[in-house]
């Protein structure tokens, strides 16, 4: 019984860096402006794994002292529209997005992979609101990424062919 084929796409980093710089120039106040989209994936090992368990224990402790110290004030951080326990929850919390979309299984080191990461600021501006494609149990949101535009030629340096070990895709 035959895997079935699948495809494996090559971009330099360079070619991605430009294609997040459009994605975010062309989004302006809907997603925060990182200084660099293309992150490298991190693969969970035993080490990664409890330097993950730390940075998420560093972050509660310091997520409940400054929360501890400005109790339940009222004042709004009128950029976020949080009150302030909000707007400090999402200081100390909002990096582990861009973490989580980074990590992944040991068993995938090989790929070396590298993504694309960006975080939306808020809704209800021009493309800021997801699309959505159906996952196994719930659909699953996405942005469209143009990978061409205006006198930008699209850059595919090698493509990989190989066996599929998800007969599903």
């Amino acid at each position: 019984d035959a895997l079935p084929i699948c495809y494996s796409i090559g971009f330099t980093r360079s070619y991605l860096k430009s294609v997040g710089v459009h994605f975010l120039e062309s989004r302006k106040g809907s997603f925060y402006d990182d200084s660099d989209a293309l992150v490298a994936c991190r693969y969970c090992d035993k080490p990664e794994e409890e330097s993950l368990k730390s940075e998420i224990g560093q972050i509660v402790d310091s997520y409940i002292t400054e929360a501890d110290q400005a109790k339940w004030q009222t004042i709004r951080d009128t950029k976020e529209g949080f009150t302030t326990l909000g707007a400090i929850a999402k200081k100390h919390f909002f990096p582990l997005g861009k973490r989580r979309a980074i990590t992944k299984d040991q068993a995938f080191c090989e790929e070396a992979e590298w993504r694309l990461v960006f975080q939306l600021e808020r809704t209800g501006t021009t493309n800021s609101e997801p699309e959505f494609r159906p996952g196994r149990s719930m659909p699953i949101p996405y942005f469209k990424v143009d990978l061409t535009w205006e006198n930008q030629a699209l850059e595919i340096p090698e493509i990989i062919v190989g066996p599929c070990p998800d007969r599903k895709s």
